[in-house]
């Protein structure tokens, strides 16, 4: 595979055939270990693979095979239990592997039943009912559902669904590790083939919400993906939240200035929280190694350009036209041999990533879960993975260190030092993972907005623990 061009990959894309029941199914970004899979199969340095969720279709074409959940459309699809124990609620009660879960102490219990519907492989349902219980709450509800329309080259999809963007584990923009918000999207079908792969999408999403800053905010999202060769793979992120609750409204025909975001710094009508970023993959190639990648995320909210009206006119280095001086940055590796993975990544975000100056309280969040880095502004966060895949079991063990807050000198500083083991087992049409967590904690955060902090002294060690179990119709 090594000596496959671009061009070949790209047709390849093309020649594979696929069933018209499952010609517009797409895989949602809650199925985290098969998308890990995509990202380091043998074919993933041909192909873009930093736009999630993907088309079932192209899942099978990175992988060689169509995982369970791809292989046909049924109203009852799968339904999974997912027990965990909590020893103490905080900042870090947050599940990564599992959208939108935030641990209450003792007991949480998680059922989620989704399935799909297709109307000739042209038009499909899909979906997800979630029922959450706690000591606090016991609470069904649509957790996702969107249909999609399967267009010649287009995809087009309505409701309410996730998206991921960038090469890391969770990515510093859009990260897919809060719930599901409502949005309409067009993505390209396949990529498109100019001097290279090209791919995009464009988004607009609305967060539903009582919010303690501007309730019930838009966010216009576009997200360009481009790989010249099989060495490198670049994206550039443009997000602009803007609109609520005592905030301008627009006209259709003004949303192309508030996207450009020109005349953000004048404080008038168009002044909104913006958002520009990009990222890099390099492959590289070693007669030992299956792949070896390596990686860096920059997305930031205070952005100063000659192109702004009020903004010096000057360049910038090494950007030119831009300078970022609040954001958030990921720099990763990740090396597989066999059946072994290897994954380092650092990440550290800025005091205002994420809040900015207009929404200056909940900013890009949703349901109190950032839509960026899930453990939020001003942290540093660098984490270790080793992961064993097999065929029928998986193993995870992760060792990391958390930081909070970064931008300035607190004696009461969150610190946490945490270790997590997770083991996936596929039996038939069962698949099992239980889950275990500690947390060293000096100065715990018990702040469960992520764009704030509560910090109380005190040393504390967090057990969490818990298990998953799903089932395939």
């Amino acid at each position: 595979m090594k000596n496959l061009s671009l061009k070949v990959f790209f047709l390849f894309c093309f020649g594979v055939s696929f069933g018209s029941d499952i010609e517009a199914l797409y895989l949602p970004t809650d199925n985290f270990d098969t998308y890990q899979l995509v990202d380091i199969s043998k074919d993933s340095p041909y192909g873009i693979t930093s736009l999630k969720p993907y088309s079932c279709e192209k899942v099978q074409v990175f992988l060689g095979y169509s995982p369970e959940y791809c292989k046909r459309v049924e109203l009852f699809k799968s339904v999974k239990s997912d027990t965990f124990y909590n020893s103490k609620e905080s900042a870090v009660s947050i599940i990564l592997e599992k959208e939108g879960i935030r641990l209450k102490e003792g007991l949480n219990l998680i059922s989620t039943l989704e399935g799909s519907f297709s109307l000739s492989g042209k038009i499909n349902l899909q979906y997800q009912l979630r029922n959450y219980f706690n000591q606090e709450e016991n609470k069904l509800s649509v957790h996702r559902a969107f249909v999609t329309f399967n267009f010649e080259k287009l995809f087009l999809f309505i409701g309410k669904d996730n998206i991921k963007v960038g090469p890391s584990r969770y990515g510093n923009l859009l990260s897919s590790t809060n719930p599901p918000f409502y949005q309409a999207r067009i993505q390209s079908k396949r990529p498109l083939e100019f001097f290279g792969l090209l791919d995009f999408t464009v988004m607009y999403g609305k967060f539903l919400e009582d919010r303690k800053d501007h309730s019930d905010p838009s966010l216009f999202f576009i997200r360009g993906d481009y790989k010249p060769n099989r060495y490198l793979e670049i994206g550039i992120n443009r997000a602009v939240l803007f609109g609520g609750e005592g905030r301008s409204s627009y006209r259709i025909k003004e949303y192309p200035r508030v996207f450009i975001g020109r005349e953000e710094t004048l404080g008038g009508r168009f002044d909104n929280d913006s958002y520009l970023g990009y990222d890099v993959r390099l492959n590289l190639f070693f007669d030992k190694l299956d792949i070896f990648q390596v990686y860096y995320e920059n997305n930031a909210t205070d952005i100063e350009s000659p192109l702004k009206k009020g903004d010096p006119k000057k360049l910038h280095f090494p950007l030119v036209l831009f300078k970022f001086h609040d954001n958030a940055q990921t720099l990763g590796v990740k090396v597989k041999r066999g059946r072994y993975l290897l994954n380092w990544e650092l990440t550290n975000t800025g005091k205002t990533m994420y809040i900015n100056h207009n929404y200056p309280v909940e900013g890009l969040s949703y349901k109190s879960f950032v839509l960026g880095y899930p453990y939020g502004r001003s942290v540093t966060h660098t984490f270790l993975l080793l992961s064993i895949l097999d065929k029928e079991v998986d193993n995870h063990l992760e060792v990391g260190f958390i930081k909070q807050p970064t931008d300035i000198t607190l004696p009461d500083r969150f610190k946490d030092y945490y270790i997590t083991y997770r083991i996936n087992l596929k039996r038939g049409k069962f698949e099992i993972s239980p889950y275990i967590r500690v947390d060293f904690t000096e100065n715990l955060n018990y702040s469960t907005l992520p764009t704030q902090f509560y910090i109380k002294q005190g040393s504390t060690t967090i057990y969490t623990g818990g298990m998953s179990i799903g089932y395939l119709f």
